[in-house]
Order: structure tokens, then sequence, then C-alpha cells
């Protein structure tokens, strides 16, 4: 199932902790076993909000002050990518969400060997070798380093 739009945060949240308090709350709304894109849209929502605040104040993203969604966003959307390319196994019309996917997660984290390496694989499929090959030595130029 393709990601679905960001979810719209309530007016009244206005920092870091508003955010959290609220994530929180939605996350346990959702239960133990959300709706396939549920917990992503969340995921897409709060970081967006927690950038823009961060943009506002000015505030530039250092190893000792990370963005909290950004790990789990990107973990949501290599499991929502993976589910897609499985499923566009049957169905080649699912390629494409599938590739918009991992390129969102490599926009979010371009270290990322395994999207390097999804995304690879499915541009090969759709005939886009040299694209493919790009992806593939990336993959595995990052799998080495890690």
């Amino acid at each position: 199932m393709p990601p679905t739009r960001p979810r719209i945060i309530p007016d009244e949240i206005s920092d870091e902790n508003d955010l959290k308090t609220w994530y929180e709350q939605e996350l346990e709304k959702l239960g133990d076993e959300p709706a396939p894109g549920r917990e992503l849209e969340l995921l897409q929502g709060a970081n967006r909000f927690y950038c823009n605040l961060k943009k506002q104040r000015n505030i530039r993203f250092d190893r000792n002050d990370p963005n909290p969604y950004k790990g789990p966003l990107v973990s949501a959307l290599m499991e929502s990518g993976w589910d897609i390319k499985r499923g566009s196994q049957k169905s080649k019309a699912m390629r494409p969400d599938a590739i918009r996917v991992f390129r969102e997660a490599l926009m979010l984290i371009p270290e990322n060997p395994k999207a390097c390496y999804r995304l690879g694989h499915l541009l090969k499929i759709q005939g886009k070798i040299g694209e493919a090959i790009g992806y593939f030595s990336r993959a595995l130029e990052l799998a080495s380093k890690q």
C-alpha cells in the first residue's frame, strides 16, 4: 500500500514536548498492529512538523540534537517499500510506488545501503540498467564502510 498523506498536526502543538506527547498518544491509539500505512503516515507528519519547528528557530540538526522521528520514519519507509516491492512482483503498476518510497528513504538517510540495493533492484527490473548499476555500486560502497 503506498504511503498516505502525512497526518495534520493539531494547532495546539507548539514545541518538541507537545509533539512528542501527541505522537505517543496517536501511536498508542494505533494499537499493536496498526493498519498498513497508518504508522508511516503518523511518522511523516511528526517528522515534517519537527523539521519545520527547527527551521523556524534556525536550529541546525547535529549529533547532540538528533531528529527523533527520522530513524523510525526511514525504517517505516523501508518496510512499506518492501511490502510494495513484494506486491509489485504480481503487479508491475506498483513498482513506481516502491521506487518512490525507497527514494524518499534515501533523501532522509543517503547512507542507507539497503535502500540503495532495493532501489537498484527495482530499476534493473524496469530496464534502467545504468541507473541500477549506480545504486548497486553505492550500496556496495556504503555496506563496505559499515
